[in-house]
């Protein structure tokens, strides 16, 4: 029959892309020996946009089996000068480091505005989201203490920027930074948490939900798919739980803390408060329970919803870059005549 062709078809070419990037990976990993997952990001686009969709998937047992595909934490800095002020950038679940580009024009991201600005040195983190977030928010850490100690000025402001997961994993990595001492938690000054699930993901507990009910029907095939879906990766998993993952002190202690939510209906209301994004309520995003009780400390002032766009959308603004400028002025007149 022609559709068992088609499928056929489907399965051929879905395989063979695969190997090919399995193969493209291989290469360039003997090429550049030692050099973490910085090679992937020589991958073509797409190629390494299927790389993250994967390890989002899957990626804790990619790692479990220190498999080539696993997309460990890797630092890299913009082709951009150092300067004393460092902003790192957090992407979110199954993200790669270019969709903080802007779609009509991918030479500006928020890492060049605040380049331009206030002389920030832009970094941005590549990972395996399908691990824990406790996992990622360790090695974020240790990346940033060994990017700090090789780096070449001393560094007297630090930022992050982080969206989505990527907040979760920044908060496990200030846990883990502070309760190990390390120097430069003391130097962050400001951090922007945009779209970030803080009290949860609500999709993430609902398809949970979903597939515990689905998992006692006592059919097979219906069971059979619940018990493929419930093993997705940790990372995940532990969207459900948001913030409270990291446990401990999670913030940095001289740090300013702004959120940004988002919401797709273009008015205030109803449908922007229930629907968000897509995918993260503003109270999720703005760190309110639903008793409405904030689990972050943060100003107003550093609180902001943007009406009309969708999750991805809130990672590459024009609006939000000028918010995240307004955000990030310098506090300290006297830092910034020395550090641009």
């Amino acid at each position: 029959m022609n559709w068992t062709r088609s499928v056929a078809r489907f399965v051929r070419t879905t395989v063979e892309t695969v190997a090919g990037v399995v193969g493209r990976w291989k290469r360039a990993a003997r090429s550049q020996p030692g050099d973490g997952v910085g090679h992937l990001r020589e991958l073509p686009p797409g190629h390494l946009d299927l790389l993250a969709v994967t390890n989002g998937l899957v990626g804790d047992k990619l790692s479990a089996i220190e498999n080539g595909l696993d997309m460990s934490m890797a630092l890299e800095m913009s082709g951009v000068e150092p300067t004393r002020r460092v902003c790192f950038f957090v992407h979110g679940l199954m993200a790669t480091p270019r969709w903080w580009r802007f779609p009509d024009d991918d030479t500006r991201w928020y890492g060049s505005d605040l380049s331009e600005v206030y002389g920030y040195t832009p970094v941005t983190a590549l990972y395996n989201s399908g691990r824990s977030l406790a996992e990622n928010g360790a090695a974020l850490s240790q990346r940033i203490t060994e990017f700090v100690d090789s780096y070449p000025e001393r560094i007297d402001e630090i930022a992050i920027v982080a969206h989505s997961m990527g907040g979760l994993v920044t908060h496990a990595a200030a846990a883990e930074a502070t309760e190990a001492g390390h120097d430069w938690a003391e130097s962050v000054d400001n951090v922007a948490l945009l779209g970030v699930p803080h009290t949860g993901s609500p999709w993430a507990k609902f398809g949970h939900i979903v597939n515990e009910v689905v998992e006692a029907v006592p059919i097979k095939p219906v069971s059979a798919l619940a018990s493929l879906a419930a093993e997705r990766s940790v990372g995940l998993h532990d969207l459900r739980f948001g913030r409270g993952i990291a446990g401990g002190a999670d913030r940095f202690p001289n740090a300013s803390y702004y959120l940004a939510a988002a919401t797709l209906a273009r008015e205030p209301g109803v449908a922007a408060r229930l629907g968000g994004d897509g995918l993260v309520t503003p109270s999720a995003a703005l760190g309110r329970t639903i008793w409405g009780r904030s689990v972050l400390d943060v100003e107003p002032a550093g609180m902001r919803v943007f009406n009309g766009r969708g999750h991805l959308a809130i990672m590459r603004s024009p609006d939000v870059s000028e918010q995240l400028v307004d955000w990030f002025a310098p506090r300290h007149p006297e830092t910034d005549a020395v550090s641009a």
